[in-house]
């Protein structure tokens, strides 16, 4: 999810999540790593990356970050890298 966005900066967020069945209307979260690619184009031929970030139990397994420096007017695509 992004949001919070300004000419020159955007928060990404995502939540680690496992398997496929709802436990109280949501998917249980898990452990592990992430970390943002952002690039200009979709094929994501030349990319900035994000620093990992740890999805736990205290933060709903939730990564979130700020992306800087980004050029008004430009559209730009992201995807999520994650691991335990």
């Amino acid at each position: 999810m992004s949001g919070e966005l300004t000419p020159t900066s955007v928060i990404l967020q995502s939540r680690l999540t496992q398997g496929r069945e709802l436990v109280d209307g949501d998917l249980p979260g898990a452990l592990g790593v992430a970390r943002f690619e952002i690039a200009r184009d979709a094929g994501f031929g030349r990319f900035r990356r994000t620093e990992w970030m740890t999805a736990s139990a205290d933060s709903d397994y939730l990564v979130k970050t700020k992306v800087d420096g980004l050029e008004p007017g430009t559209r730009y695509f992201y995807r999520l890298r994650y691991g335990v």
